[in-house]
């Protein structure tokens, strides 16, 4: 009995040295718990600080080359050899711009076209916090600056930008681009491009520095973007997507082409992708966020392709882990992780990491395990929008027609115009003369003595042009106006009749009723070439008041397409610049506007109802924000243009000649903006 109790006495000894060493050791174990997600939370603080440090340089360096630019008013030349040197430097800190904690270091200097006066300067940020420490953490940030002076608008290289838009723009209704058969055109915008309901075709590629959202029944071919790309509804072909974010897509939505990007690929409902290639590290900082982020798999690895439902893909290769759900992938490579979710779902493919197969046992045959492969996937570069400036005043010296208030009293400067003294005239009334009577050239201000008739009313007796002080605008209404180069000081409204202008504002344009016009080098010299007939009359034989510009209308009856710089293929030109504040630029085509030439907004672009632009629309956002804008119905015509207009040609500013116009010195950049960054 003495022997059992002792027995059991030291059984509850050790009973309790066991309980004793399972306690200690569940205590070593949450003090390591604790100990690892302290260091987990300090390498997570220090890698957001080292972030926020790298910004913090960022900002320097965009003040950096404010002040050299802006500021001082440097030229390229001034700066090239100064900025190549220090990619070349190997003195540490030499090369570096900011000198210590962040550092920054430039990697490239790159002029693309050598006609326009933009560069781009590719700079490293290194940033770093908790150094020496066990959470220490470093962030390297790549950014892209662009440093521009004042530039030309030309046609470009590549294809033709039928539509250039410097921010975001807004399409509504039905966009249609009318083209030839074998040509192809690209939408350029530098922002975000999203559609409401509509529908939008003829295009061959929308680049989009920002995002891009369609959902609706369009058709393209490739759409690229430095955000995200959303494709939903009935938007379906052979499409090409490129997104340095995330791209997605659902409902009955495909893209059947090449999809490539940095971020994750997702396809929810019955979507359907090509040749899928997806990194899963988005490269989108600060553009619109359109795909929702999926976030890790079990294993704390980035899921870079998510294909939920009844989504499908041809093949797959992926930097991280894929998901699939009931549909279908034909041939897959992963650098990670495979996940099947359902008993529907195909597959066939290698991958790096593990299969976890909650679906069809029959797929355990048809992945295998490679744990050394590598796809080498490399990141796409970003997309460079070409940028340009506009400035009404640059193009004063090419005007044939500048009309402007002084003293209450409407004035027009007439230049190189046939059978009219150069000089400055009043506007003034006649009822002494033949045919109209209103809104006469006057060489006083009573309009006695000889005048000209400078427009038709829609009688004799009835003015064409108006000015609303309050506004500070131009009103036309009429018939037409005599044929060529109009600047106009102020907005302009335009409203009913058939003209036959490059129509120029220093500020605003709109128009509104039953307006048509055609540019200069689109009516060229009759209206007709080669017996097709372009427009309803020509510039040299326009007879409706008599007076034909003689910069396009040769002596020896030819008509000189390249006359004031290119003016010629442009229907409306609308901004400017004074005292270093950009004025107006916008331009808004009403219902029933039929333009016959380019159009050119030095900020923002709107149209509605059924309006028709017979050449390139470009939006260069110089001003205050509002949105650009496209809806109702409206149609961009590029087939059977005359061959005396070129809608891609080059532009060239004039000699100037007005009292208000800004600029600066010659060659100096005006303009820094950061295009593009990435974490390294």
């Amino acid at each position: 009995m003495t022997r059992l109790r002792q027995q059991e006495g030291a059984a509850a000894v050790l009973l309790l040295l066991v309980v004793s060493l399972a306690i200690v050791a569940a205590v070593f174990v949450g003090m390591r718990q604790i100990s690892v997600s302290q260091d987990k939370t300090q390498a997570l603080h220090a890698q957001s600080q080292a972030q926020l440090k790298a910004w913090r340089g960022a900002d320097v360096v965009y003040d950096y080359f404010h002040q050299l630019t802006v500021t001082e008013g440097n030229s390229w030349a001034d700066l090239e050899v100064e900025l190549s040197n220090a990619i070349s430097s190997t003195n540490v800190s030499e090369a570096d711009i900011l000198d210590g904690d962040p550092a920054a270091f430039i990697r490239a200097v790159t002029t693309p076209d050598p006609n326009l006066d933009e560069h781009y300067v590719t700079v490293d940020i290194v940033a770093s916090s908790g150094t020496g420490g066990p959470a220490a953490a470093t962030s390297t940030l790549r950014l892209v600056y662009l440093l521009a002076g004042p530039g030309s608008v030309g046609g470009g290289n590549g294809l033709p930008s039928v539509i250039t838009f410097n921010r975001n723009l807004n399409l509504r209704g039905n966009i249609d681009v009318v083209t030839e058969d074998d040509q192809e055109y690209v939408v350029n915008v530098k922002g975000d491009v999203t559609t409401q309901g509509n529908s939008i075709r003829g295009i061959d590629t929308i680049n989009a520095d920002g995002s891009i959202e369609i959902g609706s029944g369009s058709s393209f071919n490739n759409l690229n973007a430095n955000g995200d790309i959303k494709l939903t509804g009935s938007v379906s072909g052979e499409q090409n997507l490129t997104a340095l974010g995330d791209i997605c897509i659902t409902g009955g939505a495909s893209a059947m082409g090449t999809v490539k990007a940095n971020g994750s690929v997702v396809g929810s409902g019955s979507a359907s992708y090509g040749d899928v290639t997806a990194i899963g590290k988005s490269d989108n900082l600060f553009h619109t966020l359109l795909c929702r982020p999926i976030g890790d798999d079990r294993n704390g690895d980035i899921i870079a392709v998510d294909l939920r439902n009844n989504a499908s893909a041809i093949s797959v290769k992926s930097g991280g882990t894929v998901q699939l759900n009931s549909g279908d992938i034909g041939s897959l490579q992963g650098e990670a992780d495979l996940i099947t979710l359902n008993w529907g779902g195909n597959v066939d493919g290698v991958i790096k990491g593990n299969f976890y197969n909650y679906g069809n046992p029959a797929m355990d045959n048809r992945v295998t395990r490679n744990p050394n492969l590598s796809l080498g996937l490399t990141p796409l570069d970003p997309l460079i929008v070409d940028t340009a400036t506009f400035n009404a005043y640059q193009y004063e010296s090419e005007a044939n027609y500048v009309f402007r208030m002084a003293n209450n009293d409407m004035k027009v400067e007439v230049k190189n115009v046939e059978g009219i003294p150069d000089g400055e005239y009043f506007l003034g009334d006649n009822t002494g003369v033949q045919g109209p009577k209103k809104d006469r050239l006057c060489q006083n201000k009573n309009c006695s003595g000889q005048s000209f008739a400078l427009c038709r009313g829609h009688s004799d007796w009835n003015n064409c042009f108006s000015y609303q002080k309050q506004q500070n605008r131009w009103v036309i209404n009429g018939v037409s106006m005599a044929p060529g180069v109009a600047l106009f000081e102020g907005n302009l409204r335009l409203s009913n009749g058939v003209y036959y202008n490059t129509f120029i504002a220093t500020g605003d344009i709109e128009t509104s009723g039953n307006h048509a016009n055609y540019a200069p080098n689109y009516a060229g010299y009759s209206g007709e070439v080669d017996n097709v007939e372009y427009a309803p009359k020509g510039v040299c034989t326009n007879r409706i008041v008599g007076m034909a510009p003689k910069q396009f209308c040769k002596a020896d009856g030819s008509f000189d397409t390249e006359a004031s710089n290119g003016l010629g293929n442009y229907a409306y030109m609308a901004g400017s610049e004074v005292n270093q504040t950009y004025v107006g630029g916008n331009i808004e085509l009403g219902a029933s506007t039929r333009s016959h030439g380019n159009v050119l907004a030095g900020n923002e672009f709107q149209s509605g109802g059924n309006t028709e632009v017979h050449g390139y629309i470009s939006a260069l956002a110089q001003g205050a924000p509002s949105f650009n804008d496209m809806g109702g119905s409206t149609s961009i015509i590029l087939r059977d243009l005359p061959p005396t207009f070129t809608p891609g040609s080059a532009l060239n500013p004039g000699n100037g000649g007005g009292n208000n116009g800004g600029g600066g010195s010659a060659g100096a950049l005006d303009r820094v903006v950061l295009v593009w960054s990435r974490y390294l």
